[in-house]
């Protein structure tokens, strides 16, 4: 199937590999019925020049950013959240398509 943005005028054959979380509920509050969802889906489509660089998201797991909010027990460098806030800034303001948020709370 074709992914947005699909690149106009190439019709080709690509993987995509792709995994779906989410939550939903129904409820109410008072007499109000209130219903709610929320999905997220992550993944990679191999022709979406939008997708992260596995040579990027590399160099990234090399410098211990995927390991700033995980405890030292666990391998993680424990910096908190607020070093991790400063690293998903500055990477938003260089706009690097990477999964760091995905991995981080993983």
């Amino acid at each position: 199937f074709l992914v947005r943005p699909d690149p106009t005028g190439i019709f080709q054959p690509h993987r995509v590999e792709v995994a779906y979380l989410g939550f939903a509920g129904d409820g109410h509050i008072d007499r109000f019925n209130v219903t709610h969802a929320f999905y997220w889906a992550v993944g990679r489509d191999s022709n979406n020049p939008l997708g992260y660089d596995d040579k990027t998201f590399s160099a990234i797991a090399e410098m211990g950013w995927t390991g700033v909010v995980v405890p030292e027990a666990f391998g993680g460098s424990e910096f908190g959240y607020h070093s991790i806030g400063l690293v998903l800034e500055e990477l938003g303001r260089t706009l690097v398509a990477a999964p760091l948020i995905g991995s981080t709370s993983a």
